[in-house]
């Protein structure tokens, strides 16, 4: 599965609906992705795109901690290869990959101002020491309720090996398909889609003729800002 997939899968259900075009297609992270292939494959079914803190591809850093994330969860001991349904979930190595996330999607400043380095459990060095790691902890449980691990594999690869150019020449040939107005939001402070990559994707969407508007700004919720 990649972005393209996804997209197609999306036109799809609006051509069922009966729904011929789209004032704005908006998205964050991994849905600004969407929202540019959007514009690239469907050019004349989009007038307006806002991409909110997402770069045109992936950084290696961000690939990096997508293998951490991959690796809690394939090495958990219920993982079976992915065919853990009739059995227990693969839950310890999925909390722990969210943990690693969410430690991407904040910054440094706003888990100081929220945590510090004050402390809940400290007669017990197995446990959660510091209130940061309570924090973690409690993000990992919550997420089990609501995400698969095979899906959250499927999801981290697509965000791995998006590339808006598939199917096209090039890179340049593929945004110069875009025909909507496009809005590129960036964070100053964002961990995992970081100010110098979208920096990049705005050159190279001005480059191929697009009508950008690009927005910076500073916010200690980093990545989460959006």
């Amino acid at each position: 599965m990649i972005v393209q997939d996804l997209v197609k899968v999306q036109k799809a259900l609006l051509d069922t609906l009966g729904i011929t075009h789209l004032h704005a297609v908006i998205g964050g992270s991994f849905g600004g992705m969407q929202a540019t292939q959007w514009a690239i494959n469907y050019p004349d079914f989009v007038s307006n795109v806002v991409n909110l803190c997402s770069s045109l591809s992936f950084s290696a850093e961000a690939i990096g901690f997508n293998h951490v994330m991959r690796q809690a969860i394939i090495n958990d001991l219920n993982f079976n290869n992915g065919d853990y349904y009739n059995g227990p979930r693969p839950d310890k190595g999925l909390s722990i990959a969210r943990m690693l996330g969410m430690l991407t999607y904040r910054t440094d400043i706003q888990l100081t101002k929220a945590f510090g380095r004050a402390t809940k459990a400290e007669g017990d060095l197995q446990a959660d020491y510091f209130q940061v790691e309570s924090y973690l902890s409690y993000q990992g449980q919550k997420f089990l309720a609501r995400f698969d691990a095979n899906s959250y594999l499927h999801l981290l690869r697509a965000l791995d090996l998006y590339d808006p150019s598939i199917g096209y020449a090039d890179l340049k040939t593929a945004l110069s398909r875009i025909k909507a107005g496009y809005t590129l939001v960036a964070v100053e402070n964002d961990q995992l889609f970081k100010v110098p990559e979208l920096r990049k994707s705005k050159q190279l969407l001005e480059q191929s003729g697009v009508r950008l508007t690009y927005h910076e700004f500073a916010s200690d919720y980093g990545h989460d800002a959006f």
